[in-house]
């Protein structure tokens, strides 16, 4: 079963005023991911058979590109986004942010395959973060592994 994504929400205190003194509201959506531990990550990658990553690569497209098209998205999104993978591990092991990266890759292009990104070049995707929340540090205590995609229009 896929994960399921939430309605855009505006984030509270992002009103600002653009240059020529409209009002702007970021918009953001969440895409609860189905995975309970990543996927793929760098660590990984070392001697793993190509077909076995293409294998997860195509696993990532695809959980992006309908998670996207199930919910509202627009298509193209008309703003510069950030994108944020978000692990909950459920636990206290350690885990390195930096070896989802391969994982968010392969997301982002998903969501470009789905529409929803022009492109995944700077001028439309501003950064992409990995983000792991340990249980020690998580506020709700959850003992759940989980994973969460946030796509934020800036």
């Amino acid at each position: 079963m896929l994960g399921r994504m939430t309605r855009p929400e505006s984030e509270t205190g992002s009103h600002s005023l653009a240059e020529h003194g409209s009002a702007r509201l970021s918009r953001v959506w969440q895409l609860e991911l189905p995975y309970t531990s990543p996927p793929l990550t760098f660590n990984q990658l070392n001697g793993r058979h190509w077909s076995a990553t293409a294998k997860v690569r195509r696993g990532l497209h695809e959980t992006a590109f309908y998670l996207s098209r199930s919910g509202r998205m627009p298509r193209p999104v008309p703003k510069p986004v950030t994108i944020e993978l978000i692990y909950w591990p459920g636990n206290n092991t350690v885990h390195d942010s930096d070896g989802l990266f391969v994982t968010v890759k392969y997301l982002v292009d998903g969501l470009r395959r789905a529409g929803v990104l022009t492109d995944d070049r700077g001028r439309y995707v501003r950064s992409t973060i990995c983000t792991v929340i340990e249980r020690a540090d998580d506020p709700e205590d959850r003992a759940d592994a989980r994973m969460l995609l946030v796509v934020r229009e800036l």
